[in-house]
């Protein structure tokens, strides 16, 4: 007798639901009762999301199944709710009692995320619905303002990485930031990853010394006369802290700095008021793994004294690499084993400029795995890796990473690189890629007496050693 659909054991019938898009997956478990036992977990497993238009009907969904199988509920990990655009019907019923009775039946929640929390939740709906999630592990909340500053209090206590975003409507300030750190009193002792849209920190809120992990799109500073620069509430807030992220620097007016364009005496003594607090006070006394912010400026406004493993520099701007030597003295105060310049070099720009940032990096003796990024409009992309060899020659980089933003560009750096590798003697290993994306990987052997010669790697032991050595970009 022919192997029908349903005679499948449970582990095949999952495997080919895995594969399965969501929709073809709802479909399937409506076939049969049993298709409908063995494949509902796998309809709610990913995350969930949601809006308001249906809401009512996934609760309705949620709450005849459990009723079924009242297991069901253990794969409903991970919730999204987000804003619908949309017009809502009269007859949807309130978003929040709807949401409140979704939460009910999720007990085993682990992640949840919720994006414009102020227009259906309030403080008192959003602490209620969050203390019917005990195992909540990640929260990311948008939309708060000061008045929900109660909500994660004696709630979620297994909660180990959150993303605020919290904002203070003022039309007199071009970005009012607040300190979001009260939020999460009552979480300091377990809480590792914390990321946040905007914050003015406080030096006066108990401090987060479980956070490892930090990430702030906007740091304003927080009192103006420069007596309290922006590295004094990171180090005193987040004394164990090993990866951090700003994305920009604000001003006690609410204005985005633009450090590049600043006068240089005000950036240098910016610079010298952190160190002095710094050596005063101390830093983070075993450094940071990770360090990623706009520009080699940004870096050296903020001033970290301390060590640093990875650096990431999303763009390079001309002050970086002009007669203040901002990239040479962050580079030579932190010392990083690994600099990623990240969508920042045109193969059009200046030889100067690119000459000044290169000396920098083979100044700095620690560097040994650099990844730069290319971006077209293609020039003269052969001269420029000559130069780029030369300036390299007495450098300590045995591992280079080459990203070109289209493939075009990776076409003119592919013919190119042979200039770039028969002048750097410390080079071992050569990857060229397109954005996030391995495309090939080079690898220096030994031939003869004394001989070397460049060995392509296949694409599994380029793959494996490119992640290895740390070049893949961080998303």
């Amino acid at each position: 007798m022919a192997l029908q659909f349903y005679d499948l054991n449970c582990d095949a019938l999952f495997h080919i639901g895995r594969s399965l898009h969501r929709c073809d997956l709802s479909a399937l478990t409506r076939t049969c009762w049993y298709l409908h036992d063995a494949l509902l977990p796998l309809l709610v497993y990913p995350a969930v999301t949601l809006h308001k238009r249906i809401l009512p009907s996934f609760y309705v969904f949620l709450s005849n199944n459990t009723r079924r199988m009242p297991s069901l509920s253990g794969p409903l990990r991970s919730l999204v709710y987000r804003r619908s655009f949309t017009i809502i019907p009269p007859s949807v019923p309130p978003t929040a009692t709807t949401f409140f009775r979704v939460l009910q039946l999720a007990p085993h929640l682990t992640s949840l995320t919720i994006r414009s929390v102020i227009e259906f939740l309030t403080p008192d709906d959003l602490h209620s619905s969050l203390a019917l999630l005990p195992r909540l592990e990640h929260i990311e909340l948008h939309g708060l303002t000061p008045d929900y500053e109660d909500i994660l209090l004696d709630v979620v206590p297994y909660l180990r990485s959150a993303f605020l975003d919290v904002f203070m409507n003022d039309m007199a300030v071009p970005m009012s930031c607040v300190d979001p750190l009260p939020f999460l009193r009552t979480h300091a002792t377990h809480l590792a990853s914390l990321q946040l849209v905007a914050a003015k920190l406080s030096i006066h809120t108990p401090s987060l010394a479980n956070v490892r992990t930090l990430a702030i799109q906007c740091l304003q500073l927080s009192s103006a006369g420069g007596a309290s620069p922006w590295i004094v509430p990171l180090v005193r807030q987040f004394p164990n802290l090993e990866e951090l992220v700003v994305g920009a620097l604000v001003s006690p007016e609410g204005w985005i700095l633009a450090t590049e364009s600043m006068a240089p005496q005000l950036v240098r003594e910016w610079r010298r008021i952190a160190e002095t607090w710094q050596a005063q006070y101390g830093t983070w006394a075993s450094g940071l793994r990770y360090l990623r912010m706009s520009s080699f400026s940004d870096i050296y406004v903020l001033g970290p004294s301390c060590g640093i493993t990875r650096m990431e520099v999303v763009r390079i701007d001309a002050a970086d690499v002009s007669s203040n030597d901002t990239a040479r003295t962050v580079l030579s105060r932190a010392s990083p084993r690994y600099l990623s310049l990240g969508n920042s070099i045109a193969l059009k720009q200046s030889s100067n400029e690119l000459l000044a940032l290169l000396d920098a990096i083979s100044r700095t003796p620690s560097l040994t795995h650099v990844s730069v990024s290319f971006r077209g409009p293609v020039a003269d992309a052969k001269s420029i890796f000559r130069t780029l060899g030369e300036a390299l020659r007495g450098s300590s980089v045995s591992h280079l990473s080459l990203r070109a933003d289209t493939d075009e560009t990776l076409a003119h750096v592919s013919k190119s690189w042979p200039d770039l590798t028969q002048s750097v003697p410390a080079l071992q290993r050569l990857f060229l890629c397109v954005d996030h994306e391995l495309i090939e990987a080079w690898e220096r052997v030994e031939v003869g007496e004394g001989g070397r010669s460049w060995e392509r790697l296949g694409g599994v032991k380029g793959w494996s050693i490119w992640n290895k050595e740390g070049m893949a970009l961080r998303r």
